[in-house]
């Protein structure tokens, strides 16, 4: 079970800290994130972003499934990413950290707001 919660929360921080990246933003900057996905996951992005359900900056839908149902919507004040997970399974938190983006994510997609 640790290593369940381990994995989840390192791929949220690694997501979090992917989409503030892509946006050109830092923690504490994002006016929303969108999370589908496991509760740990939840929590390593709000860790990463600042963004949480309690302050009405996240928006919060758990599914318990494997990852690559998951997805992060971060919006920014001129910018919003998405980011979609590949459906991997982990053999623990430090395959996470040491994984390229390319084996975490099927998609990160950057849109300009209007």
């Amino acid at each position: 079970l640790w290593d369940t919660i381990n994995v989840g929360l390192t791929l949220g921080l690694r997501t979090g800290s992917k989409a503030l990246q892509a946006i050109g933003i830092g923690r504490g900057e994002a006016l929303r994130a969108e999370v589908v996905g496991g509760h740990f996951f939840a929590q390593g992005i709000e860790g990463a972003t600042g963004c949480s359900v309690l302050r009405n900056s996240m928006i919060f839908e758990e599914i318990n499934t494997s990852p690559g149902q998951w997805k992060l919507k971060l919006v920014g004040i001129d910018s919003e990413v998405e980011i979609r997970l590949n459906d991997y399974i982990y053999s623990g938190a430090n395959e996470v950290l040491e994984v390229n983006e390319d084996v975490l994510f099927t998609s990160v997609q950057k849109t300009k707001n209007i």
